[in-house]
């Protein structure tokens, strides 16, 4: 008997003993033999059946798996970031520039910020096909949520899942992701990207519906219809501390872009959109639920124009009220002393310049504006604007380095103006 056999039987034996144990067939149970030959048969037929089952089992641990992570293809995509920046002036809130305060209070104190915070982590899932259905989903955090400068807590960027049917241009969105008004991205090194300075969008939790057109000669139209969570960040007495007045409005907020691209200069395509949003929050101010709902609404119109294969143009531009959940009105919406939505306009432009590697160029302005005669606090925002110029060299692949100049200057209702210099060093690597 070879030792292999050995082997065998003795395995067999201990998964016949292990098959007795699991199924409770005790002593008293087992069947009573008149010679040895027979209960020798009896085990034969046990270890055939244990044989039988344990090839069963092997058969399906081969087998292709019909569960979740079967079919799932998962890309882990990111940057690590850290910007160091000086202001000429205090501004708000250092780490990224929003605004500047008012001279008046502090006078030319400058200040000095070093952050990690906008390093980014992501994870890209892709679906089983079925059909022209792909499914996809995404998830995204950063670091700017509430915590110390060393002690960065993440902060939920992006969390949905899509249904693209390729064939029908058709894809249904379910998640937080970015506003489907103004969907450019000022291209700046400062992590506010232009909001608070002309450029509004931000992301919520949303359902939206795409559907794309093709009108031929390389002519597309498509339209973005999104319902998303009202978002306010303000409480009432009579609102409770479970709700902000968004929520407590009982609707969602409409959103609405519509776009077309066409061919431009070069191969890359020019598109152009018209955007808007509308919504409602609701102010309790009697015990009994009674009070005020308050308008929220933009209009807004978007650009993307090659003019080159070296050169680019990008522009937004809007017009609202009470648009402070959307990064707009310099962060303004409503105010309390006039009892009314704060009347808001603004934009920006940046143009993109790509020599080719290793370098990027960007120069860009904007400026934010609230209607004068909707505030009445002298401490009120009444305009915010913004240059800059920054440019960004490739180390290796992965790694790059840049440098941004900006201006801001913000003016106050009566109070003095507040203007900052500010330069920000950035170290990016992406993986």
């Amino acid at each position: 008997m070879t030792p292999r056999r050995l082997t065998c039987i003795v395995g067999h034996c201990f998964f016949a003993w292990v098959l007795l144990a699991v199924t409770g067939l005790s002593a008293q149970q087992q069947p009573t033999f008149q010679t040895q030959e027979e209960e020798n048969a009896w085990l034969r037929q046990c270890m055939q059946q244990l044989e039988r089952d344990v090839a069963q089992l092997l058969a399906e641990r081969d087998s292709p798996r019909h569960s979740v992570e079967a079919g799932l293809d998962l890309e882990f995509y990111g940057y690590i970031k850290l910007d160091a920046a000086w202001d000429s002036s205090r501004t708000s809130v250092g780490n990224f520039a929003r605004w500047v305060e008012s001279e008046q209070v502090n006078r030319n104190d400058d200040q000095f910020s070093m952050t990690p915070k906008q390093t980014r982590i992501g994870l890209k899932v892709a679906g089983e096909e079925q059909g022209s259905l792909k499914t996809l989903g995404q998830i995204e955090f950063d670091f700017y949520g509430s915590a110390a400068e060393n002690k960065a807590s993440p902060m939920l960027r992006h969390a949905f899942l899509k249904f693209d049917w390729a064939d029908q241009k058709l894809c249904l969105l379910a998640g937080q992701t970015w506003d489907t008004m103004s969907p450019l991205v000022q291209p700046t090194l400062n992590y506010t990207v232009g909001w608070w300075q002309g450029n509004i969008g931000y992301r919520r939790p949303q359902i939206r519906l795409t559907k794309a057109f093709d009108l031929g000669g390389e002519v597309e139209l498509k339209s973005e219809t999104a319902l998303a969570r009202t978002i306010t960040g303000r409480m009432t007495p009579f609102t409770g501390s479970h709700q902000d007045t968004g929520q407590d409005s009982g609707l969602p907020v409409l959103q609405e872009r519509i776009s077309l691209s066409f061919p431009g200069i070069g191969e890359q395509s020019t598109a152009v959109g018209l955007s808007g949003h509308f919504g409602q929050e609701e102010h309790d101010l009697r015990a009994n639920g009674s009070g005020r709902d308050y308008d929220t609404w933009s209009l807004n119109l978007d650009l993307n124009l090659p003019l080159g294969d070296v050169l680019s143009l990008q522009a937004e531009v809007y017009t609202g009220e009470n648009v402070d959940a959307y990064l707009g009105g310099i962060g303004q919406g409503i105010d309390g002393t006039l009892n009314r939505e704060i009347g808001a306009h603004g934009g920006w432009f940046a143009l993109l310049i790509r020599p080719g590697d290793p370098w990027r160029f960007n120069l860009g302005a904007s400026v934010d504006s609230v209607t004068k005669s909707d505030v009445a606090a002298a401490t009120a925002r009444t305009e915010n604007r913004a240059l800059f110029g920054n440019l960004l060299y490739t180390v290796t692949q992965s790694a790059r380095i840049g440098l941004e100049v900006s201006h801001l200057r913000t003016d106050y209702k009566a109070m003095a103006s507040g203007e900052s210099l500010r330069v920000q060093l950035a170290f990016i690597m992406n993986f």
